[in-house]
């Protein structure tokens, strides 16, 4: 994105350009006559020669407005949205993107006859193939999925093609925040069916009303605004050969709202899928590296305390309660001073606990109330006992450091199979049989 343009800040033009997802301010000195002004990181940019329409900037750190001295502030962006309005009040949501496309493929609504070569394209036409509700920050959000026909036309040559939407339905609002949210959990959504996060999903398009001053009175007018977002992280898109395997709407339609939901619960600090620490790109997923059997390791240990029963048995918690007792009064409470501070310290950290390994196993295996997982990432991974091993002392080498551990082919199985067992947490979580699981991550992982 390029413009050039110029914000307002108490009461003075400042010039501003925005090149890729930079965005630069032009200062000269800005005198506050009351208080100081507070850091800002939200600005409305009017283009350069353009009488109407407005940018409303989002920067990644705040700005001091306190300029005591002409300079240059440069900084990333978050979002921008062109054709920003003040006055609007945003209702709809609409996001297209390759991955959605293949996720749910528009072909089937045209009306192609097997034994003709000719396609039917109904325009008025929509199929809604799949909607749900779903709640984010104590709103109700409408989820829909949509395939439509388009056609575009000029003197030369018509134009008609299918086209997949996913569309987002709120009570109207102004606040950025709120519809910013929106955008990340679809993208999370895309992340964890994807297992990478470098979705080609970048920009959305706002839909909203405004009341507009007109000659005979101020009037409701549609609002249409192009909101695209940055990340300064994320990996080049993938080429369409890996994006066309992108799953198919119909392995997970069925507790799709399920997962629509966990997604969304991240942002009201509730238990969710951790997308953060899944592949940045399919070029890291094939290479495994020690970055991302971290991210594996612990996102099991996350989901693993979030969404299985206690693994821990009741057994081992009397045992250690016992013993807590027994050092309480045989030791603690006849000691003074510095003993007994370590003995009261030595109490309070004494918790029963049960290591990766063999809570990896546990949770294969089944327990209490936990079903087994051992037909689901069978036949690939029968030798889990093993490999269940070999995860925990890869894991004991990287948080000691003993450089006694050597990597071989089992320790990358390894840190396969636990990714494995992080999916079907997550989609079992959500409802899924294990039939559905088993299909799913065939589709979305690597052996």
């Amino acid at each position: 994105m390029n413009l050039v343009g110029s914000t307002y800040i108490n009461g003075k033009r400042i010039p501003v350009t925005i090149d890729g997802d930079f965005c630069k301010l032009y200062f000269e000195e800005i005198k506050t006559e009351n208080d100081e002004m507070k850091p800002e990181s939200t600005f409305k940019v009017a283009k350069l020669g353009s009488l109407s329409g407005w940018h409303l900037v989002r920067l990644s750190l705040p700005v001091d407005l306190n300029v005591r001295f002409p300079h240059t502030a440069t900084n990333r962006m978050d979002w921008v949205i062109e054709g920003w309005d003040e006055r609007a009040y945003y209702t709809e949501m609409t996001f297209s993107f390759s991955e959605l496309d293949y996720f749910c493929p528009s072909s089937n609504s045209a009306d192609m006859p097997i034994t003709s070569r000719a396609a039917t394209f109904d325009f008025d036409k929509v199929n809604e193939i799949f909607s749900c509700d779903f709640l984010i920050h104590g709103k109700n959000v409408k989820f829909r999925v949509i395939t439509k026909n388009e056609v575009a036309w000029n003197i030369a040559k018509v134009t008609a093609k299918t086209r997949t939407f996913l569309k987002l339905d709120f009570e109207s609002t102004q606040d950025m925040d709120f519809i910013s949210d929106l955008y990340h959990c679809i993208n999370n959504l895309f992340v964890f069916l994807c297992n990478r996060k470098n979705i080609s999903l970048d920009n959305v398009v706002l839909s909203g009303i405004a009341s507009l001053p007109f000659k005979s009175g101020p009037k409701m007018q549609v609002i249409r605004s192009y909101m695209t977002f940055f990340n300064k992280y994320k990996e080049p898109d993938e080429d369409e050969k890996v994006i066309g395997k992108t799953i198919a709407i119909g392995y997970v339609k069925s507790h799709l709202a399920e997962l629509v939901q966990l997604t969304a619960d991240s942002f009201d600090d509730k238990p969710t899928i951790p997308v953060e620490r899944v592949h940045s790109s399919t070029h890291y997923r094939n290479l495994i590296d020690l970055r991302q059997t971290l991210n594996i390791s612990s996102s099991f240990e996350y989901l693993q305390r979030n969404f299985c029963p206690e693994a821990i048995s009741e057994e081992s918690k009397q045992i250690y309660e016992e013993i807590i007792e027994l050092i309480q009064k045989e030791y603690v409470d006849n000691q003074h001073g510095k003993k007994k501070k370590v003995g009261k310290d030595v109490v309070k950290f004494l918790k029963p606990s049960i290591s990766l390994g063999d809570l990896l196993k546990k949770t294969i295996k089944g327990y209490g109330d936990w079903k087994s997982l051992e037909n689901i990432i069978t036949p690939e991974y029968t030798d889990y006992d093993p490999l269940a091993h070999e995860e925990n002392l890869w894991r004991n080498e990287q948080a000691h450091n003993k450089n006694d551990f050597v990597v071989t082919g089992n320790t990358i199985r390894a840190v396969r199979m636990t990714e494995h067992v992080n999916y079907c947490i997550v989609l079992r979580h959500c409802g899924y049989s294990n039939d559905e699981i088993r299909a799913i991550i065939k589709e979305v992982l690597v052996d």
